[in-house]
This record gives C-alpha cells, sequence and structure tokens, in this order.
C-alpha cells in the first residue's frame, strides 16, 4: 500500500509540474512591464530561428493607446515586437510561449524596450497580449 502510495505521489507531483505558471506570476510580471500599450497588429513575419525548430517573429504593430512608456512612445507610433518561439522537445516542462497575434488584432501589449528605438519584446510571456 504504501508502494503504491509514494508511485501515485510521484505521478501527480510530475503532472503537477507540466503546469503552466501561477496566475500571480503573469500578474507580476504584468505589473512590472515598463512599457504597456493598447495596440493594433498591422502585420506578422516569421521566419526560421537560429536553431533547429526555433521561429523568429516580427510584429508590426500601432500603438492605439498609451497605458504606460518608460521609452517616451506615443498613440499613433509604430513598434515592432521581437521574439523568438523556441522549439520545445516532447514532455516540455515549463511556461507556454508568447502567442503570435494575427494581422488586425486589437490587444493590450506588455513590453519592454529593446535598444533600438521603436522595437519592443515581451515582458509577460504567455500574456503580453492579454489582460488579467
Amino acid at each position: 500500500m504504501k508502494r503504491t502510495l509514494s508511485i501515485l505521489a510521484i505521478l501527480c507531483s510530475v503532472w503537477a509540474t507540466r503546469a503552466e505558471l501561477p496566475p500571480s506570476a503573469y500578474e507580476a510580471l504584468q505589473s512590472e512591464a515598463p512599457d504597456v500599450f493598447a495596440i493594433e497588429v498591422l502585420d506578422v513575419k516569421t521566419r526560421t530561428g537560429p536553431e533547429a525548430g526555433d521561429q523568429d517573429i516580427q510584429v508590426v504593430a500601432q500603438i492605439v493607446d498609451v497605458k504606460r512608456s518608460s521609452s517616451g512612445s506615443t498613440a499613433g507610433s509604430l513598434i515592432h515586437i521581437l521574439f523568438t518561439i523556441p522549439r520545445r522537445p516532447p514532455g516540455f516542462v515549463g511556461p507556454a510561449p508568447v502567442p503570435v497575434p494575427a494581422r488586425g488584432d486589437h490587444s493590450p501589449a506588455y513590453l519592454r524596450p529593446l535598444g533600438k528605438p521603436g522595437d519592443f519584446a515581451p515582458a509577460a510571456g504567455a500574456m503580453t497580449f492579454r489582460d488579467f
């Protein structure tokens, strides 16, 4: 009986580690994002990434509204959101990747500025383009 319970406990703990990050983690990432905009997605480009199976994503968007901006961006500005979606091996354990928005989408964007003005990276992982 003890052996069965031990095996069940191990299986449950493995199942639990496959879960997504808790909502509080995403809420913290969103609240710490240096730039928060409402955007309209104008274009999305996908290319092969640096590693086999990776995808480089470039989103061209227009800022519709500025909620918070450390970069000094203003409504009406065009921005580029750049990120890589890594290949995930079978059985991968960890947070979900940043979703790729579609052309024409209107969404929030929780971002951090990159070195070049107008270039940004996701700041809230899988919740970069969604509000809680």
